[in-house]
This record gives C-alpha cells, sequence and structure tokens, in this order.
C-alpha cells in the first residue's frame, strides 16, 4: 500500500540529492529526473533502475528486487539509512539515470506513419 507520508518523506529526500519530479503510474509513483526516469515508489519502499554492474553493491546491501506478478523488474529497493544521506542518494541517482540513458539511446526511434 502507498501512504501519502511516505511518498512525501521519499520525495524530500530524493529532492536533497538531485531535483525529482514524480508522476502517478499503476498504483504506484514513477520518479524522473531530467527527463529520465529513474526509479519508482511502491509499497511506500523507493526503487531505482539497476543493471548488472550495479547489482553488486545492492547485493551487498541485501536490497530487494522489484518483483512484479509478471516477474522480477530491473529495480532495486534502496535502503532506508540511504534516504538521510544526500550524497549517496545522489550517486545512486546519476547510476540509475545513466542506465535509463544507456538503454534508451540504443532504441530505434519510431518511425511516423
Amino acid at each position: 500500500m502507498l501512504t501519502t507520508e511516505a511518498v512525501e518523506r521519499i520525495l524530500a529526500a530524493l529532492n536533497s540529492a538531485r531535483p525529482v519530479t514524480s508522476r502517478k503510474m499503476f498504483g504506484g509513483v514513477g520518479l524522473y529526473t531530467d527527463g529520465a526516469f529513474f526509479g519508482v515508489i511502491d509499497d511506500d519502499r523507493l526503487y531505482l533502475k539497476s543493471d548488472a554492474a550495479t547489482d553488486g553493491v545492492y547485493d551487498t546491501e541485501e536490497a530487494a528486487q522489484w518483483i512484479l506478478p509478471q516477474g522480477p523488474m530491473p529495480y532495486r529497493e534502496v535502503r532506508p539509512h540511504l534516504l538521510s544521506d544526500p550524497e549517496r542518494l545522489g550517486e545512486r541517482i546519476d547510476s540509475a539515470v545513466a542506465i535509463w540513458r544507456a538503454k534508451n539511446a540504443k532504441k530505434k526511434p519510431r518511425q511516423s506513419k
């Protein structure tokens, strides 16, 4: 369940690290910075985009992967103690944005009809 208090607390922490905007989507909250979709808030938890290069850091912290009914998603939970560390949280945001940009740079532009 998503609570207003948790969303406000997480957004305040994120904005102390980087300028972040949000949008409600699919029962959660999508997170953006500089046009990049880098994370979600779901069930009062913050998840950031991850890949093989960043999974090791999350594994060390025993951070859960975001699991939906259709299967695991390429996002990992940010441990609560990082919400009070803007420098480290900012580094995680930067990594998630870089992953999003790298993935989206590979996509071919859609053909208009």
